[in-house]
């Protein structure tokens, strides 16, 4: 009840969601309630979306992202600070996304993680092992997604810079492959650094990709060149003496050839545990590197494109964490209506809507139609793509002017789930 109130309604704040006295309390009583936990939902979730990645080579996109609380509520209360002794409070959130590798499928959300750290003094984390450090989350996905996605025909972690801890890759699980954005430039064991000597390859190819839009920076056609090769890394010093004191791992270097009019040049050192004979392997590693880009998205929706999680009024902590995760579960169902908005995903129906609502779906889309080839609704009925076009038409969108994104889909759903109500009463009269 809760995930299809913030799925319609998509906002903070818990009176409108709830519609009524009696369900705001009951939704107030479910944030917190000890026996609630964001772990618990996040593994319904999981096993849902693993059902979807059964037989098909997945990436598994994890990061964190900040959510700072800035309602009256949690103001009044004094929430905990996001960092250790910050003034911000709020709460950060870790969820894992599984996206198909061939088409870039949304195809839901794999696990998610929210906690508030405690202000204090940050201690040092030489000689810790990994898992008393926050950073264990990195390699708890890993271990995650090798446990829920056995039937999937190859499982892939992709994650930024932040996740370039030499533990996650010697503790990776069998059969579970990396692709890290590297930050560090490693000791190599035959001498010499990591940067130094990828630099020094000749380029294997030049090839052009589309580089996202980014603060400080407009979408744009980038000019790369492509280095690539297997390198033997050193253990960094002072790590526990039970990890292995090497590990190969092949290299991937893309380089943007001209100086972009905003922004500095792009240059990602991407670090695999997958083999990498060829220029062409290297670009399928890149383009998986590339589709991380989804969970910024998801990012996005959840804090400032309809779901503005951080006006919550919530001041109870274990209310916030609660609410962060849900909201979270439910970004990821607009989110992959706005992946399959253009048709070019394999996905149903089914992922996203009940059973019951197709022939209402398809009622809406004949009513939504217009006279002209793009104002139809161009994708089979029994596809998302179809409920898609029928979800963004009800958001205002118009055919022409863009694509539609997650606010126009938020604003879609909401009216979906009001005509719904209405033709249900309709049914009772």
């Amino acid at each position: 009840m809760f995930h299809q109130a913030l799925v319609a309604e998509a906002g903070p704040c818990i009176r409108r969601l709830a519609g009524s006295r009696a369900r705001e309390m009951r939704f107030h009583r479910f944030l917190r309630h000890a026996r609630v936990s964001v772990s618990e939902m996040a593994l319904t979730v999981g096993l849902r979306t693993a059902e979807r990645a059964s037989g098909r080579d997945v990436l598994v996109i994890q990061d964190t992202s900040e959510v700072a609380i800035g309602g009256r509520a949690a103001r009044a209360a004094g929430f905990g600070p996001v960092g250790r002794g910050g003034a911000t409070g709020g709460v950060l959130v870790h969820p894992a996304i599984v996206v198909d590798a061939r088409d870039n499928a949304l195809l839901g959300l794999l696990d998610v993680k929210v906690w508030n750290r405690q202000g204090g003094k940050k201690q040092s984390k030489r000689g810790r092992a990994l898992a008393e450090k926050e950073s264990c989350r990195w390699l708890e996905g890993a271990e995650t997604a090798a446990r829920l996605l056995g039937k999937a025909r190859s499982v892939t972690m992709v994650s930024d810079a932040e996740s370039d801890i030499y533990e996650l890759f010697a503790g990776r699980p069998l059969g579970t492959h990396l692709v890290v954005r590297a930050t560090r430039d490693r000791n190599l064991v035959e001498g010499g650094k990591l940067l130094t000597t990828l630099a020094a390859q000749p380029a294997a190819a030049h090839i052009r990709r589309t580089i996202p839009a980014a603060p400080g920076r407009k979408e744009r056609t980038a000019r790369l060149a492509l280095r690539f090769m297997c390198v033997e890394i050193k253990a960094p010093a002072g790590l526990p003496k039970d990890l292995p004191q090497s590990l190969v791992l092949d290299a991937v270097e893309v380089r943007e050839e001209t100086t972009p009019a905003q922004g500095k040049p792009i240059r990602w050192l991407l670090l695999t545990s997958h083999a990498v004979t060829s220029a062409r392997r290297a670009e399928e590693i890149l383009d998986y590197y590339r589709s991380r880009w989804t969970i910024e998205e998801l990012f996005r929706t959840l804090k400032s494109a309809g779901f503005r999680i951080e006006e919550t009024e919530l001041g109870d902590p274990k209310a916030v964490i609660t609410f962060a995760g849900l909201a979270t579960i439910a970004a990821v169902t607009v989110m992959q209506l706005v992946k399959a908005r253009d048709g070019t995903t394999a996905q149903r129906q089914d992922d996203c809507f009940e059973a019951d609502d197709t022939p209402l779906l398809e009622a809406l889309s004949d009513r939504l139609e217009g006279r002209t080839d793009r104002q139809k609704n161009p994708h089979p009925k029994s596809s998302l793509a179809f409920a898609s076009w029928v979800i963004a038409r009800l958001g205002g969108w118009t055919g022409y002017y863009g694509k539609p994104g997650p606010f126009v889909m938020r604003h879609g759903l909401d009216r979906f789930h009001s005509i719904k109500m209405g033709a249900n009463v309709a049914k009772d009269l």
